[in-house]
């Protein structure tokens, strides 16, 4: 995300700091959706992205008078939401560890099977999925996802330059992506 300083957004944050209500309604209308995006993208609850977002928007609107003049508008709020959302995670394990509905508990018989019948499905899914790649990507996957190698561990492991595992990887990524969108489409 480029932190580039537009004119016209230097200018519309300048509106927004002199409590010009205009001025935030655009702030708004512009960056709610990227935001919600770019929360989603995060892994976060789309319903807590949402409230974060909104939550976000209130506290500029608060504090306004005391943000800094100059600012990339897109990459302060970003990081601003980035910043909320693990707060809210962190606050939220505590709650999440201690509550009943986590402690453990006896599962029926019925409920293990279908787990376990969706864990083999998964499974054979995502060897269906790993078949589009070819030998050299498809290893790399799983250096770098299965076994939690970094770019430059797999590099090391398979004898080849960094650049060359980004870009298997990234080829990997955009026929695995095809292939899921492929797949979707059948179920709908």
């Amino acid at each position: 995300m480029q932190s580039v300083l537009k004119p016209e957004d230097l200018i519309l944050w300048k509106d927004f700091k002199n409590s010009s209500s205009e001025a935030f309604s655009l702030l708004y209308s512009t960056y709610f959706p990227i935001l919600i995006t770019y929360g989603k993208r995060l892994g976060a609850d789309p319903m807590a992205v949402q409230d974060a977002v909104h939550d976000l928007f209130l506290d500029l609107w608060r504090m306004r008078e005391n943000l800094s003049d100059s600012v990339s508008i897109q990459f302060y709020l970003c990081r601003s939401l980035r910043r909320r959302l693990h707060i809210q995670a962190k606050m939220l394990l505590p709650i999440l560890e201690e509550s009943p509905e986590r402690q453990p508990q006896t599962e029926c018989f019925e409920s293990a099977l279908i787990r376990e019948e969706a864990a083999q499905y998964a499974c054979l899914f995502l060897d269906k999925m790993l078949e589009v790649l070819s030998r050299r990507e498809k290893e790399v996957v799983l250096l770098k996802y299965y076994k939690n190698n970094s770019v430059r561990e797999v590099a090391n492991l398979l004898a080849i330059k960094e650049q060359t595992v980004r870009n298997l990887m990234h080829r990997a990524m955009l026929k695995l992506r095809k292939q899921s969108f492929n797949a979707s489409s059948l179920y709908v």
